[in-house]
């Protein structure tokens, strides 16, 4: 089985305040979609933090994920450079 595809998508979703924590974050909660599908039909479904800069950075590696096997992880990770950090 082998990665043929990845779409990454940036969405926001209404996030309203807690009844006893008025202001404390945003209004919205953003995140990132990741979808995967393979050459055996499958699709996988995963979310990240959202963020310009983590759709930035899991476009980089699209290219890298494309081609591997969904089950081989640890040279998956080998190949992609080393993570930024979102705080």
């Amino acid at each position: 089985m082998k990665i043929t595809a990845m779409k990454v998508t940036p969405v926001a979703a209404l996030d309203p305040p807690l009844r006893n924590s008025t202001g404390v974050h945003q209004k919205y909660c953003v995140r990132t979609i990741v979808q995967l599908w393979t050459d055996d039909g499958w699709q996988g479904v995963g979310e990240a933090a959202g963020g310009e800069k983590m759709k930035s950075d899991l476009e980089a590696v699209k290219q890298f994920v494309i081609g591997m096997d969904p089950f081989r992880l640890e040279p998956l990770r080998r190949q992609i450079p080393e993570p930024r950090v979102y705080a």
